[in-house]
């Protein structure tokens, strides 16, 4: 696993960890990652009970799966119109929340998901720039799963 990819301050605070040294999937597995980059002080966090394990399988195994992000876009309206300017960046405000985060997006301070940058295209693309769309930086990041294994 490439460990420069993982951070313990992603980790959702119900996030379960596993902590079961017998388990045959540890290595291989997000859950057993996320124990292992605690910080040294946790004492108390949602956790997978041995009782998860049978015959050498766990129903909340997850295989570790970095995704694709992308970190500001600070450039990205230096060819726009500036008729579609405020209308193009009204739509960014609205899908971010609020200019607040839309400003800590373009700055690069939260990464953005494969979805979140193939909406931005769409936008763009609406707009009639069909051009590459380009963001600051690249990165990969682990993701925390939710719902279908967690109970």
């Amino acid at each position: 696993m490439e460990n420069q990819l993982f951070k313990y301050s992603e980790v959702p605070a119900d996030w379960a960890l596993c902590f079961l040294d017998e388990c045959p999937l540890k290595e291989q597995c997000q859950r057993w990652l996320a124990y292992s980059y605690a910080p040294k002080g946790t004492t108390i966090h949602s956790c997978v009970t041995p009782h998860a394990l049978d015959k050498g399988k766990c129903r909340y195994y997850v295989k570790p799966e970095p995704i694709r992000v992308a970190y500001g876009f600070g450039d990205l309206f230096r060819q726009v119109r500036r008729d579609d300017y405020h209308a193009m960046k009204d739509e960014l405000i609205d899908y971010f929340g609020s200019s607040t985060y839309y400003y800590r997006y373009r700055r690069g301070e939260y990464p953005l998901t494969p979805k979140q940058q193939s909406w931005m295209r769409q936008l763009f693309s609406r707009y009639g720039y069909n051009d590459n769309i380009e963001f600051n930086k690249f990165g990969n990041l682990y993701t925390f799963p939710v719902g279908r294994s967690e109970e």
